[in-house]
């Protein structure tokens, strides 16, 4: 099982969209994919079937809770059969995406744990042990908050949760703007803090630019030359800017499964042919 925290720590980068678009790619190639939805905001549920949550419904607060396990919490992911008139999505019996689970966040016991995480003995380790118990699946994909904090080093952590998968770690989003990139500095070094803290060695995995301008791109090929330059094939291939992907959101939608995003779609596709090829998801075939 190969486990993947996408975090950054210059706030919103693609990294939902990024989730949610390979999770529902490696899903359609077989492989079993587990999306933990940890950031307060509550996007990634939001696309996989859950916005309409209330404080009474299991999420992954009480999973930190220690009140709930993974497998009490967790829930087919959904994809809408239609809008309703009021815009809320309409499910039916085959919404399920196949090979897609998430474990749901609920904004406001999310938000209220993350402030009680670092002050309780263990609590940081409590995702991570929490997926150890859990049925195993082939890939797991953590949505980080995109700021530094408790969650985002439990997410960090818990990517050792099965230490027999050399390939997983840590992703990253990034605009093609300075502020985007040096957030990737500072995330390489709370990861190197992790390491020395906790005698590890958890590494950032990949890399992924999201949002290039296409009336602009010779603007911005700088930018992304030197991520190269610095990082190598940890960069994939980049994400372009895309009316698409707004949609998708708006209409609850996955990118994969929404059909005015398709060439948003065959980007990500290259993204995640990328990161096989470079030993990550071993899980999940090559197209």
């Amino acid at each position: 099982m190969s486990i993947y925290a996408t975090a950054t720590i210059a706030g919103s980068a693609g990294k939902t969209t990024s989730v949610t678009s390979l999770a529902v790619l490696c899903a359609s190639r077989g492989a079993s994919v587990r999306v933990i939805d940890f950031d307060p905001q509550g996007n990634a549920s939001r696309q996989l079937g859950y916005a309409d949550l209330d404080e009474n419904e299991l999420t992954v607060a009480d999973v930190l809770a220690e009140a709930a396990t993974i497998a009490d919490v967790e829930r087919p992911a959904l994809a809408p059969a239609g809008i309703s008139e009021e815009g809320l999505p309409i499910f039916d019996d085959e919404s399920d995406i196949e090979n897609l689970t998430v474990v749901p966040a609920y904004f406001p016991t999310l938000d209220e744990m993350k402030e009680r995480l670092g002050h309780i003995t263990g609590g940081v380790t409590r995702l991570r042990r929490a997926i150890s118990a859990a049925p195993p699946v082939d890939v797991t994909l953590i949505d980080a908050p995109g700021v530094k904090g408790a969650l985002t080093l439990s997410a960090i952590l818990a990517t050792q949760a099965d230490q027999t998968s050399g390939a997983s770690g840590v992703l990253t989003c990034t605009l093609p703007k300075p502020k985007e990139i040096e957030g990737i500095g500072k995330l390489e070094n709370l990861i190197a803090a992790v390491n020395e803290d906790r005698d590890l060695a958890i590494t950032l995995k990949g890399i992924i630019v999201c949002d290039v301008p296409t009336n602009k791109r010779k603007l911005y090929q700088e930018s992304v030359a030197d991520l190269r330059e610095g990082y190598g094939d940890l960069v994939a291939p980049s994400i372009g800017q895309a009316v698409g992907v707004p949609e998708a959101y708006s209409f609850y939608t996955p990118v994969p499964l929404f059909r005015n995003a398709r060439k948003t779609t065959l980007e990500y596709i290259k993204v995640l042919d990328h990161f096989i090829a470079v030993g990550l998801f071993p899980e999940v075939k090559a197209s």
